[in-house]
């Protein structure tokens, strides 16, 4: 079972997880990925689903199974209603200059979460790749959680983002 498989992984590299239902042996996690810098929990959910190939005439090969992992990590807030177009211009923005899958902002709910799909084969789970991914989360979480914050409550909009960024100036 691959979600076994990921967890025992995850627990070798210290992290804290667990079976989203504990009384039953599903395919979801959750892994406790420590606190941010204001002692919130940060909870990674892992999600794993069998891809379900049906094209006509095309017989699946039964060797290797691919699956579909999600990983979602939902920030602790909701968006201000008069936030929600600064936020979504400013989550396009990111999600435009980062070189991996990002934050989805769910008008609904008012809620905003960093999300990443792995299709992947059962045995291509690895260690080394599976902490690349957990770790670029991490990151993604740390440089961009504390912006995505102060627009989404409102204490600032894109176009300042953006004005601190082209002010930027590495080294100085």
């Amino acid at each position: 079972m691959i979600a076994h498989r990921i967890k025992k992984i995850l627990e070798n590299e210290q992290f804290d997880c667990s079976n989203h239902h504990p009384d039953d042996l599903s395919d979801d996690l959750i892994v406790d990925l420590g606190n941010d810098k204001l002692e919130r929990e940060r909870i990674l959910e892992i999600s794993c689903r069998p891809l379900q190939f049906s094209v006509h005439g095309v017989t699946a090969q039964q060797t290797d199974h691919s699956f579909n992992i999600q990983f979602i990590v939902r920030l602790p807030y909701k968006v201000q209603d008069l936030a929600a177009t600064q936020l979504s211009s400013l989550l396009h923005f990111i999600n435009h200059n980062i070189d991996w899958p990002g934050f989805d902002f769910d008008e609904v709910n008012n809620k905003v979460a960093y999300r990443y799909i792995w299709i992947t084969k059962d045995s291509a789970v690895d260690a080394p790749l599976l902490m690349n991914i957990v770790a670029s989360v991490i990151l993604c979480l740390d440089l961009f959680g504390e912006t995505i914050e102060e627009v989404a409550l409102g204490h600032a909009t894109f176009d300042e983002v953006l004005q601190k960024i082209t002010q930027f100036k590495p080294g100085v």
